[in-house]
């Protein structure tokens, strides 16, 4: 596989921004070490935890923006080069410079909104959202611009204020480590000479170790790379391959690309066959597409089961051949798993054009090959542009949803979730299922994706949004009055030009308290308008609804999300509270709950269904837990009485005694 796609250089910088970056350093080194032998202890700049009697100005530092301000844990304050500044300004006018609560934890914020501090220092703009906030200098880091300012908060003097402000707008980036080196300069005759020394030792080796760097870029790429690794495969990701296809895909070369979208029935063999051999097989299947990936080809996993390899071919016949040929190694590393559920291997293959397109469309496309393949019972397809313009089958799935919708053959189903301390039912999720006239109940596994297809997953979600909203409003003033719903939307849904119209109108229908309503978004892998979904959950917050996010780690969630959404509540999805129960890594969940919390969002924890799992969800911290050890999903007439019998049973130490030997997932036998 050709790797020339890091040609920019170590981390992304150009030769000359990569020079830059260790002059810096080496300045801010030498700065560093000269601050530590001339700083005057007259001159020092404080840190304590409460604020002290006299006429201070009270500074929340920032510990971690090495070197312009960080706090030493050994020392017990802060330093680098605002605070030496603050220093130096000291003396020139007298006024002087306490910085409170030191630690390693930024409280800038909290302390500026509680006007604990008269200022806030060394904060990234946009950060922290003080009354005031001046700019000091810009640097640019990795091609971002980052903007250093400080901040003063509503009680800081005004005359102090204007002093201040006069003095440090005359500060630019070059001032700043200028000032501050010419500061320590001063006492040049105070400094042993063996420091003399150091500085020379220390300037040759940040000079060698430049030079090494340069020469050594190999390990700089796979620095970069190991960011772009699956972790189950050590193949490439969807970042990876992201980056590939912008980087080796020219326009002078476009029409020769292939993209195979390749994956299996993920959740069906690890439902029958277990977690072990489901990782083995994409192990073996990542190890087959990198051996097919030579050179101008790459390939990366994108999520559960589900690989992508881009490649060129000549003509549709040889690239067709290609790709049966690695689907036939594929589906031969255990023939009687793979096949035994139908659960193969598939590819849906799509030709590049002249006509730029993303990369998320072009995965989307080769994806609809693979869904073809899915529904007709194939194995591979080139998905070319007359398959994608055919919409006799998908017509004909459309009529067949239609009737199904119109005549409310979907129903609702509830199943309950718990309070992971106190055990009590809190709320429940609303699921669907299809009561079909030929085939009776079906699950959503199996027309979930066909609703996708058809482009009908949007008249679902709305069809189980008004059946939600209008049990919210059976329940208001009931027993189950304090009860919410979660209610799932596809993101896909949620990005539609009318979602909130639709939304709106359903939701004013009914009279409830709207924070009972939990919108919860699922994972979709299929192309929308990401910025416009983003809109609209903002406007569903703004009703009072709050927001969960589905499967969170895995798939599309994931840490942008926390940036992304408003969210109130992240779902952790089964099989990751299985592997880390398998592999003992309760610090893993226990860091997501933690970092959750901080955040201000709730932790559920879902396909909790022994006793092990439980425990191990509320040892962690874990707020709420949903499955068979709690609650199957019940009919919503059945709701209620269950709802009565379990809360009932709670109290009755027979129950709590078999819940916590696991024997739960029997409840509704026990109580009904």
């Amino acid at each position: 596989m050709n790797k020339n796609f890091l040609r920019k250089g170590f981390f992304g910088y150009t030769k000359q921004s990569v020079f830059e970056y260790f002059a810096v350093l080496a300045i801010m080194t030498v700065f560093l070490i000269l601050a530590v032998f001339t700083g005057s202890a007259d001159g020092a700049i404080k840190t304590t935890d409460e604020p002290t009697a006299g006429k201070s100005i009270y500074v929340a530092g920032n510990p971690d923006l090495y070197p312009i301000e960080y706090y030493n844990e050994e020392d017990k304050r802060y330093e680098g080069i605002l605070p030496d500044v603050y220093d130096k300004i000291s003396r020139e006018t007298g006024i002087t410079f306490s910085y409170v609560s030191g630690g390693s934890q930024n409280q800038q914020q909290r302390m500026a909104d509680n006007l604990q501090v008269e200022m806030v220092s060394a904060f990234i703009k946009g950060t922290v959202k003080p009354q005031k906030t001046i700019e000091l200098f810009k640097y640019e880091d990795k091609g971002v611009k980052t903007t250093v300012c400080i901040g003063f908060t509503e009680i800081m003097p005004d005359d102090i204020s204007e002093k201040l402000e006069s003095m440090l707008c005359q500060i630019s980036r070059e001032d700043v480590f200028g000032s501050a080196m010419s500061l320590q300069l001063k006492d040049y005759k105070k400094i042993p000479g063996y420091i003399y020394l150091l500085l020379a030792v220390l300037i040759v080796i940040i000079i060698i170790l430049f030079i090494y760097l340069r020469k050594q870029n190999i390990k700089t790429k796979a620095i970069m790379k190991s960011k772009m690794v699956d972790p189950l495969t050590s193949i490439g990701n969807r970042e990876y391959f992201d980056l590939c296809f912008n980087s080796y895909i020219s326009d002078e070369i476009r029409e020769l690309y292939y993209v195979a979208y390749i994956a299996f029935d993920e959740q069906n063999v690890e439902k029958y066959f277990g977690t072990t051999d489901c990782e083995k097989i994409q192990i073996n299947a990542a190890n087959v597409l990198t051996i097919a990936a030579k050179e101008n080809a790459f390939t990366a996993r994108i999520g559960a089961g589900a690989f992508v390899l881009a490649f060129i071919s000549p003509d549709d016949e040889r690239a067709e051949n290609f790709i049966n040929s690695i689907l036939q190694q594929l589906n031969e590393y255990n023939v009687n798993l793979l096949h035994d559920k139908n659960t193969p291997f598939r590819a849906g293959v799509y030709s590049l054009t002249r006509n730029k397109i993303s990369v998320e469309t072009t995965i989307y496309n080769a994806r609809q090959g693979y869904m073809w393949c899915i529904s007709e019972k194939k194995t591979m397809c080139i998905c070319d542009n007359e398959l994608l313009g055919n919409d006799q089958k998908k017509k004909r799935l459309q009529q067949k949803l239609s009737y199904a919708l119109e005549n409310d053959e979907f129903m609702m189903y509830l199943q309950f979730i718990a309070d992971a301390k106190t055990r009590k039912l809190e709320g429940a999720e609303v699921l669907s299922r299809w009561n079909n006239k030929q085939e009776g109940l079906i699950s959503p596994g199996r027309y979930i994706e066909d609703m996708q297809l058809a482009g009908m997953i949007d008249k679902l979600d709305m069809l189980m949004f008004e059946k939600c909203c209008k049990k919210l409003a059976e329940w208001n003033g009931t027993e189950l009055g304090h009860m919410y719903l979660s209610c799932n939307f596809a993101r896909m849904t949620i990005a539609e030009d009318d979602f909130l119209e639709r939304f709106n109108e359903i939701l004013e229908k009914y009279e409830f308290d709207r924070s009972k309503l939990l919108l919860e978004i699922t994972e979709d892998s299929l192309a929308f308008d990401h910025n416009f979904e983003i809109q609209n959950v903002l406007a569903c917050k703004a009703k009072g609804c709050r927001i969960a996010v589905d499967d969170f780690g895995s798939g599309i969630s994931s840490l942008h999300d926390l940036f992304d959404y408003p969210i109130d509540v992240i779902k952790l999805d089964q099989s990751i509270v299985r592997k880390i129960a398998d592999k003992g890594s309760i610090e893993v969940l226990r860091s997501i709950c933690n970092l959750s919390h901080n955040m201000n969002i709730k932790v559920l924890c879902e396909g909790i269904e022994t006793n092990s799992q439980d425990i191990l969800v509320r040892d962690a911290g874990c707020d709420y837990i949903q499955g068979y050890a709690y609650s199957y999903a019940l009919p919503e007439e059945n709701a209620v009485s269950y709802y009565n019998k379990y809360m009932g049973a709670l109290e009755k130490e027979g129950f709590i005694r078999d819940l916590e030997q696991g024997e739960g997932k029997n409840l509704e036998k026990t109580i009904f």
